[in-house]
């Protein structure tokens, strides 16, 4: 296994067994389903033949309010999921993760994320998991894994990232999607995007700044990430 990460910050590495992330995947499926179902959709606009990439994009495409409703129950509660909440403490996520930053990982959140073609604004914009020194537990994540549940790449709104070892995060600013980096102030920086296929994973120092890409494509990428503190 190479390690680039005390230098670049970002490393790609082979991680989760197919039926591991086949487990991820049904979790997910299973969860929207069930806020379909006690949703207002129309029986014939719910899609349940739809495979996980396509369903949410298609309720999307018939009323992104609705779309928007699934995608927050499955943002709510979806990680605690035993299929997807094995992750917290799952030994080989701990111990690469301790490789990599020098030091015994301690605690772990764990979150589903996606980015939907039909739902542009849930995508996020520039900025690294801890953007603050102080105020607030997040700020002692030392490194986060991003796992991918399809092939992720640029045709799929993958991550962007500006590699690179910092000792401070980037200067963030609010707005309607939370806190961001400004374009701007990314100018001049080597940007990667990472190819990253199902079941490897991305490991993100917590000061990288990152970004999921604009998805051009008709399917959904989805992903879950583990926020690691030590």
């Amino acid at each position: 296994m190479s390690l680039e990460y005390p230098t670049h910050g970002c490393e790609v590495i082979p991680f989760l067994p197919q039926s591991r992330l086949e487990g991820m995947r049904q979790a997910i499926a299973e969860r929207i389903d069930a806020a379909v179902a006690v949703s207002r959709i129309p029986l014939g606009s719910r899609f349940p033949e739809e495979t996980l990439e396509r369903r949410l994009q298609r309720i999307a495409g018939f009323d992104k309010a609705l779309a928007e409703e699934v995608l927050m129950a499955v943002y709510s509660d979806a990680h605690k999921d035993e299929r997807i909440a094995f992750l917290d403490g799952y030994a080989p996520l701990r111990a690469i993760a301790g490789n990599l930053v020098g030091k015994e990982i301690r605690s772990f959140t764990i979150r589903v994320r996606a980015n939907v073609p039909g739902l542009p604004g849930r995508r996020q914009g520039w900025h690294s998991d801890v953007s603050i020194l102080d105020g607030g537990e997040f700020a002692r994540v030392k490194i986060a894994c991003w796992l991918p549940l399809v092939d992720a790449h640029a045709g799929n709104g993958t991550l962007e990232v500006v590699p690179g070892i910092r000792a401070f995060p980037m200067a963030h600013e609010g707005g309607p999607a939370g806190h961001t980096i400004r374009e701007e102030d990314l100018e001049g920086f080597g940007k990667r995007i990472v190819d990253c296929d199902a079941g490897n994973a991305v490991f993100l120092d917590a000061f990288v700044p990152h970004r999921a890409l604009p998805n051009p494509g008709d399917e959904v990428r989805w992903s879950v990430v583990t926020w690691m503190m030590v």
